[in-house]
């Protein structure tokens, strides 16, 4: 018998001759005999390791340094089996600092594809054999997505300067993580893609989690345009682009068909069905590249446009607020008329109407609390110096409400009274903010005749969402269209 010295664990004669065998010795190197290695002796041996117990106990209790340590032990007795060179890299990744990430990153994409090769080769049984590898490229999803979010976390404070050392590291560090999701992925596909859907799902989360993060830095990349080459690839791999889209215009496409037919293709649309996921995610700017796209293969189709600049308005700098929220309000009102003369079904225009409805809501209500949490942080002694930035920057998202539920009532309130509460919606958002800024406007009188215009304009409908009888139209002649009175 044998003991280690360092874990202090018990070895026979034949656990000496299997552990050394291959690393130290080649058959072409000596006359030694090839051990055959038993693939269930293996496993059993290594399940009941005590070094094993100690390893996914602090594995499962997050005490990375102590787990790495055991796994890195069970590693050199049993390096037949995957499980010791994943987890030991894996841990090790979880204990690196931002700076050393793409090292840590790089050492579990080669431990993660030595892994694989060992599953190939020494796993049987085919419903373990997936299960363990869906395993692995869940916790590669995981830590490479933490990775990459802390790695922005810290560029997004230097990419002001992006030729710096610091820049370029950081850079580097995130792209690790892409190619840890494109490599490990492809790996498994290319072994097994061909004899089983099991592994399918989990294959396109990594390609999918690989382009999301990949499009965000594209443009901070060198050589851009080998980079979106690369994404396209794996957008196609994904089915997400299922041919290549040509840069054609609206009038180049003459694009001839049934508006229902439209409509279901464009739901249908892996692309769409991402650009809603990312939306729905708060990844605004791979929103922005996947809309881009749609509008090209849709132009008829009003939601794409819309949906553009709705992730434009919500993906910006504070200065830039009251500049979308007045973009946002001009793309609405052109997705109305692309409603108005593609759409003949009143079920999906009230759809459309709503949906829009709730979107201006939402981008009003952010970019607005957005300008005012900016105003009130700055220090009161300075505060009034940067009044006129902030009613530059909210008047806009107030008008953006005040706007749409005009339209809406306009042209569709008296067909569809069930839009009638969208307008209000927006009505109540405006006069809510609008009451909120009207201590810091000059024009008190002018603004306050506004304020009371839409207060009346709510009270149009009654609670049952017909129109009010004793309704009295104002005068719309009288609604702030410029800056220069605020």
């Amino acid at each position: 018998m044998y003991v280690c010295q360092d874990c202090g664990i018990f070895y026979n004669e034949e656990d000496i001759k299997n552990m050394i065998q291959d690393d130290i010795e080649s058959p072409e190197e000596s006359n030694a005999p090839k051990v055959e290695v038993n693939r269930d002796e293996i496993k059993n041996k290594y399940y009941l390791d005590i070094s094993y117990t100690l390893a996914k106990r602090a594995s499962d209790d997050e005490q990375h340094s102590l787990a790495m340590k055991y796994y890195e032990q069970l590693s050199s007795k049993y390096q037949f089996h995957w499980e010791p060179h994943f987890m030991k890299a894996y841990h090790k990744v979880k204990l690196c600092k931002v700076s050393e990430m793409k090292e840590g990153i790089n050492s579990l994409k080669d431990a993660t594809l030595k892994s694989i090769d060992l599953i190939e080769q020494y796993e049987e049984n085919e419903s373990e054999k997936y299960q363990v590898l869906n395993s692995i490229m869940d916790k590669c999803l995981t830590i490479s997505d933490i990775c990459f979010k802390e790695i922005m976390k810290g560029y997004d404070s230097f990419r002001l300067e992006p030729s710096t050392e610091i820049t370029t590291n950081m850079e580097s560090s995130a792209y690790s993580c892409i190619q840890l999701l494109y490599e490990v992925a492809d790996t498994v596909n290319e072994k097994y893609g061909a004899h089983t859907t099991f592994l399918e799902e989990t294959i396109k989360k990594l390609w999918i989690l690989g382009v999301d993060n990949h499009q965000i830095m594209v443009k901070y990349l060198p050589n851009s345009n080998k980079h979106q080459n690369i994404i396209n690839e794996y957008l196609k791999k994904t089915g997400r682009i299922l041919t290549e889209l040509k840069k054609e215009t609206p009038n180049q496409r003459k694009v001839v068909e049934e508006v229902s037919e439209m409509s279901t293709r464009y739901e249908k649309d892996p692309l769409n069905v991402l650009a809603l996921e990312a939306t729905d995610g708060g990844k605004y700017e791979t929103a922005i590249k996947y809309y881009e796209q749609l509008v090209v293969r849709y132009p008829q189709y009003w939601q794409p446009h819309f949906m553009l600049a709705y992730n434009k308005a919500i993906f910006c700098k504070i200065v830039e607020i009251g500049k979308r929220a007045q973009t946002l309000e001009q793309a609405t009102k052109e997705a109305f008329k692309l409603v108005e003369k593609h759409i003949t079904s009143k079920k999906e225009k009230i759809i459309a109407i709503q949906y829009m409805a709730g979107y201006c809501y939402t981008a009003s209500t952010v970019g607005f609390d957005f300008v005012m949490e900016w105003y009130e942080n700055i220090d009161s002694s300075v505060r009034s110096r940067f009044t006129k930035d902030m009613l530059n920057g909210v008047y806009p998202c107030i008008q953006l409400v005040y706007s749409i539920a005009d339209y809406i009532d306009q042209y569709y309130g008296q067909d569809y009274s069930i839009v009638h509460e969208n307008s209000k919606r927006l009505w109540s958002a405006g006069v809510r903010q609008h009451n909120k800024i009207y201590i810091y406007v000059s024009d008190k009188k002018y603004h306050q005749s506004i304020i009371e215009e839409y207060t009346s304009l709510r009270e149009k409908y009654d609670d049952n969402n017909n129109l009010n009888p004793n309704y009295i139209s104002v005068n719309k002649n009288n609604r702030l269209s410029s800056k220069s009175q605020l």
